[in-house]
This record gives structure tokens, sequence and C-alpha cells, in this order.
């Protein structure tokens, strides 16, 4: 893992899978469920757009 990354696994894992290659931009996107039973989005990016909570 990188030494500079803090925060969760998955975060580290995307700055580090990002930092080795540009193709592609990574990112980590966690949904609880109590939340995602609420809101209930209809599309991926409704998910996105809705659960900036732990970013």
């Amino acid at each position: 893992m990188n030494s500079r990354c803090t925060g969760q696994i998955w975060n580290c894992w995307c700055h580090d899978i990002n930092t080795a290659q540009q193709n592609h931009h990574f990112d980590y996107l966690f949904v609880d469920e109590a939340d995602f039973e609420s809101y209930k989005p209809d599309s991926f990016a409704g998910l996105v757009t809705m659960f900036r909570k732990y970013k």
C-alpha cells in the first residue's frame, strides 16, 4: 500500500491504480443499505449522485 495514502483500503487502491495508469479513472462508491432502501435510485448514475456521504 502506498505510504502517502490514508483512509480506507478502497481509497488507497483507487489512488494506487490511478497513479499506475492514466487510461481510466477509478473511484470508490460506498452505499449503506439503510440509505439505499430509503432513496432507491433507479440507475447507477443516480446511485453515484446520491451517495456521496462517505467521500
